[in-house]
Formats: structure tokens, C-alpha cells, sequence
């Protein structure tokens, strides 16, 4: 076999590199469906977000400030059920928002922010000091919808039957405000549900928004309300096996 000449890689017309692909013949006879060391790590899930009065969804749905959308497509009915399947913190470079300027460097731990010459000051303004670090969350959620012709999320290809009602898997960020009205419930709930021997994914919760001021900005806000019923042990299992927990 001859050797392949890593100088013959080429650039496309929209500047990214072409990668050289080796063709290797099958021992076995293909067989249908994926193959391989896949996992549950491969699926991109969407994020849901809040539609602010500023930024790219108020752009796509203008007049809509305070709304839920799914995917940055699909508008969510006010209020939402939800449940948390985990939560991730860390740490992101506070920097002044800017979609041309570089992207903020994240670490996982205030051990390797510290390490890195970083700092965890608090009250720090986006962009007036580049090694300050502040928390974030990165939270794996299910939204519950019914299961229905005319149902928000009955073209959804994620969603998943569950009883009458449909599971949607998706990302929240939890940033800035966000982080702080919504860890510290987290945090409780999970408590007192290891105590139980349950995790947090038994609690469900009705997710609305407020228009609240924050400083001398306006913006919308995450409001969170307990179901007094907890999942049952077949939806935690459900949300087990579609996030690979």
C-alpha cells in the first residue's frame, strides 16, 4: 500500500480543511443500523432558552420577550412541567459579551481556574478584568408536553412517549441571574432527596417567567414551582436510559 502524502490535504472554498478518508474494506458483511462505540455523548441536544428583549431569538420572534423557546425554534407554552436530570457546574471567563470577539475559556473546577492564574473575585463586571472566573451551570432537563395531534412537541424527534404525555430532552444554561435563582433550589431538593434514597430527577417542576429588574437592566426571568407528585420510577428510568445515566 502507498503512503498517503499529508501535504496533498487541501482547503475548500469555505476555508476548512478536507480531511483524506482510507478506504477500508469490510471483513464481515455489513449489517443494518449503527455500529461502532457510539453513545448517548453523541446526541447534540437543544437548548432552551428565554427570549430577552435583546439578542438573536428576539431578532426570530420579535414582541415575544418572556417566552420559552425550544431549539431556537419552537415557541414552549407558559408554564412548563420540567425535571433535572444532572447538573454540571463550572467556570467560565467573565468576559464583555461580544459575538465577533474571542470565546471565553471554561475550566471545571475553581482548582484549575486558580492554577491557570485565574480568579473567583465576585461583583466583577463582564470585561473589566480577563482572569476573573464566574460559576455557570450546564443543566440536562427534560420538558413534559402532551401527548397530542396539536401538541408543541409532537414533530419533535427527540421527544419520547411516556403514558399520555411526551418526554423532551434538552440543555439549559445557567448563567448570571439564572444561576443564582435556580442552583440554590436545586441544591435543597437534592438534599432532601438523597435522604429519601432518590435523585433529582423524582422532583418535577412548572418552569414560568417574570419580568424582573436586575441592577438598572430589565430582563426575563427563570420561575421555578414545585409539583407536590414526584416523577414515578418508571419516568426516572425512562430519563436513565435516553441520558445514558
Amino acid at each position: 500500500m502507498s503512503e498517503i502524502d499529508v501535504s496533498s490535504l487541501s482547503e475548500n472554498t469555505n476555508g476548512e480543511s478536507e480531511e483524506l478518508a482510507v478506504f477500508v474494506p469490510p471483513t464481515t458483511t455489513p449489517v443494518a443500523g449503527m455500529h461502532g462505540e457510539f453513545s448517548h455523548a453523541d446526541v447534540k441536544y437543544p437548548f432552551l432558552s428565554i427570549i430577552q428583549a435583546v439578542g438573536p431569538n428576539s431578532v426570530k420572534f420579535p414582541d415575544a420577550g418572556g417566552k420559552l423557546v425550544y431549539g431556537g425554534e419552537t415557541i414552549v407554552p407558559k408554564p412548563v412541567p420540567m425535571s433535572f436530570w444532572g447538573v454540571t457546574k463550572r467556570y467560565r471567563q467573565n468576559l464583555k459579551w461580544d459575538p465577533h470577539g474571542p470565546r471565553p475559556q471554561v475550566f471545571d473546577s475553581a482548582a484549575k481556574v486558580l492554577a491557570s492564574g485565574g480568579n473567583l473575585r465576585e461583583y466583577v463586571s463582564p470585561g473589566a478584568d480577563e482572569n476573573n472566573y464566574v460559576p455557570e451551570a450546564v443543566a440536562y432537563i427534560v420538558l413534559f408536553a402532551p401527548k397530542k395531534k396539536d401538541s408543541w412537541a409532537s414533530d419533535i424527534d427527540l421527544s419520547l412517549p411516556n403514558g399520555n404525555e411526551l418526554i423532551v430532552p434538552a440543555l439549559w444554561m445557567l448563567q448570571g441571574t439564572r444561576y443564582r435563582q435556580v442552583i440554590g433550589t436545586l441544591l435543597v431538593t437534592d438534599a432532601k432527596l438523597r435522604r429519601e434514597d432518590k435523585e433529582l430527577a423524582y422532583q418535577r417542576y412548572s418552569l414560568d417567567t417574570v419580568r424582573a429588574q436586575v441592577g438598572s437592566n430589565w430582563i426575563y426571568s427563570p420561575v421555578l414551582a414545585k409539583f407536590k407528585e414526584l416523577n414515578s420510577p418508571e419516568t426516572v428510568k425512562l430519563l436513565a436510559e435516553n441520558f445514558g445515566g
